[in-house]
């Protein structure tokens, strides 16, 4: 079961959708009466390999993933036009995979 529907402090309200097989699509935010969409993000999902977020703004970012041996999902890259890249490094240890090192570049 996932969660649908937040109502925070503010009374404005989260309204989250799904894609049929459960993962995320759309995470939405409203006024108290649901009439006025504040903002919203959208999440495009290749499972195993990248996910896009694009926010209300236009803004988007991505992330790349690897497969690992038991087909975890480990985050590789993280990239957008507005934030320099970021790489992630792992040491191998038994089955898993641990964070050895961040790498941030400037475009």
């Amino acid at each position: 079961m996932h969660i649908k529907y937040e109502q925070k402090p503010n009374k404005n309200i989260h309204l989250f959708d799904y894609h049929h097989g459960g993962h995320l699509k759309t995470i939405s935010l409203k006024d108290r009466k649901e009439h006025h969409s504040l903002g919203w993000l959208e999440f495009d999902e290749h499972p195993g390999k990248k996910l896009l977020v694009t926010s209300s703004n236009g803004k988007t970012v991505e992330y790349h993933f690897f497969q690992g041996k038991n087909d975890e999902a480990y985050l590789e890259t993280v990239s957008s036009p507005d934030i320099p890249e970021t790489k992630y490094d792992y040491d191998k240890k038994g089955v898993r995979y641990y964070v050895s090192r961040v790498n941030r570049r400037a475009f």
